[in-house]
């Protein structure tokens, strides 16, 4: 297991999640209490207006007309509570673009701004709320009048959740029943700083990159594998030979080595390779690009989010297409192409796939998902993309590493059905699952694995990672030193014989 606690700053800017939800063959889920059963849908004909509810996601929207548009209402709930978590006044345009309502299915799904070939969250209408919702049993938030802690009912609340929604404990082999807290396990006297600390130490037996806990400026993450900040933190503290709890002071100096390490690492392929005058860099330097001396385009995608200043999608989509298409003017006339995702963090499904479509020869499924619900699933959903106008059809080799995480991973297994492309490696992180983001009535807030991805042959990659074809190890410090590339070495030599 490999805790991020002590490295909080950066394990937040490597753990981005993949979006598309609300926000901000595998083995079948351990069994669990299900949900309450959802209020029978209404009769009425569709409209905005009325209760719409995602079981498999424990999501309600309660949306009401009022003179200024609508008043939208989202409540987090399980079968043993419910909370308020977001009010906002929306105009009936911007409802109209969150809320696409599907008459012929009775269903509606959710999608931010920005969000086009991503699938959305799937709500089904409903004659009321679920009677946890009311106003009456609701449970009262920090951000509420009326609200009272319990630290108690709060630590409850996450592990109901996780009971009902996450998406396999047999991954890690966990008996979720078994480390249920006690209904007084924390004091009287607790708060939400002992809810994070007992929800981290509850949730770090899962091992998931995309469990994570927050309370202020802390979270808490336990990843089944070592990403390379995990690598370089212990090689600097070796070398150091320091123990923790390290002081602030090491910390600091822990975190200057790490993000100097991936730096140099994310540098050393353009130091070596670019061809003069070719390299380039767009969309918040998250791409960089080159061309080597023998005619090969190189692209970096360093994450699939931050690629503007402001923190949304549909700003990230923008900036993304247009570097995108900066890029591929310059690479796309190259005899072939390296795609390096050894660094990528993640970020928003949506723009991986955007990336995707400027990378297909033809139209093609690229992965199918679905959500735990109860006991069961709900329906498999293809995603399946054509490719866009003068889309990049030579050869491509794509980088992938243990760091290659989340959305990454959803680009690493779209590429991987790709004609004439190959993985080359080692096998990504094995967190697929988009997060599921969820509040307790405190400030402490936290995210679970609730979803399957599986590639257009039926396999599921979650924990283990998408696999690759050619084995390539990181650049170590020694090869640092030397300007070699394990990773860039194998990916020519194979583009050399296509």
């Amino acid at each position: 297991m490999y805790p991020t606690l002590l490295l909080a700053s950066v394990a937040a800017a490597l753990l981005s999640a993949c979006g598309g939800g609300l926000p901000t063959p595998g083995t079948t889920p351990a069994p669990s209490q299900a949900p309450t059963p959802a209020p029978s849908p209404s009769p009425a004909p569709l409209t905005a207006a009325g209760v719409w509810l995602a079981p498999a996601y424990g999501y309600v929207l309660q949306i009401t007309p009022t003179p200024q548009g609508y008043r939208w209402a989202r409540f987090d709930y399980t079968s043993q509570g419910c909370l308020l978590s977001e009010t906002q006044q929306l105009p009936a345009s911007e409802l109209a673009l969150r809320l696409q309502i599907d008459p012929a299915q009775r269903l509606a799904q959710y999608r931010e701004a920005g969000q086009v070939y991503s699938p959305g969250i799937e709500f089904a209408p409903a004659s009321a709320l679920p009677t946890q919702c009311s106003e009456a049993q609701r449970r009262r938030t920090v951000d509420e009048a009326g609200y009272r802690a319990d630290p108690n009912a709060d630590l409850q609340l996450i592990w109901h959740t996780f009971a009902e929604h996450y998406h396999d404990f047999h991954l890690s082999q966990t008996d979720w029943r078994a480390l249920r807290p006690a209904a007084n396990a924390l004091a009287a006297s607790a708060g939400d700083a002992e809810v994070f600390a007992a929800a981290c130490t509850l949730t770090s037996a899962l091992q998931d990159g995309h469990v994570s806990i927050f309370y202020g400026e802390d979270s808490c993450t336990t990843t089944r594998k070592p990403m390379l900040s995990d690598l370089l933190a212990e090689e600097y503290a070796s070398q150091q030979q320091w123990t923790p709890p390290l002081n602030p002071s090491q910390q600091a100096a822990l975190q200057d080595y790490v993000s100097q390490g991936i730096q140099q690492r994310k540098a050393l392929p353009a130091l070596r390779y670019a061809h003069t005058g070719t390299a380039g860099a767009a969309a918040n330097q998250q791409l960089q690009w080159f061309i080597t001396a023998e005619g090969y385009g190189y692209l970096a995608i360093h994450q699939l989010s931050g690629f503007s200043a402001q923190d949304t999608l549909a700003s990230d989509v923008e900036a993304l297409e247009a570097g995108l298409a900066q890029a591929l003017q310059q690479l796309g006339q190259t005899k072939g192409l390296i795609i390096d995702l050894r660094y990528n963090s993640g970020g928003y499904d949506e723009t991986a796939l955007r990336v995707m479509r400027r990378l297909l020869p033809a139209a093609q499924t690229l992965f199918s998902k679905q959500a735990r619900l109860g006991e069961t699933r709900t329906a498999l959903r293809p995603v399946r993309l054509s490719p866009a106008e003068g889309s990049y059809r030579q050869p491509i080799a794509a980088l992938i590493s243990n760091s290659t995480f989340s959305a990454g991973e959803i680009l690493a297994l779209s590429l991987r059905n790709r004609p004439r492309t190959v993985l080359i490696g080692e096998a990504s992180g094995g967190a697929l699952s988009d997060t599921l983001v969820k509040r307790t009535s405190g400030k402490v807030n936290f995210s679970l694995s609730n979803e399957f991805y599986y590639s257009p042959q039926g396999e599921w990659f979650e924990a283990r990672g998408v696999p690759v074809s050619i084995p390539a190890a990181l650049p170590s410090s020694a090869d640092l030193a030397q300007l070699h590339d394990p990773g860039m070495v194998a990916a020519l030599a194979w583009l050399r014989q296509q």
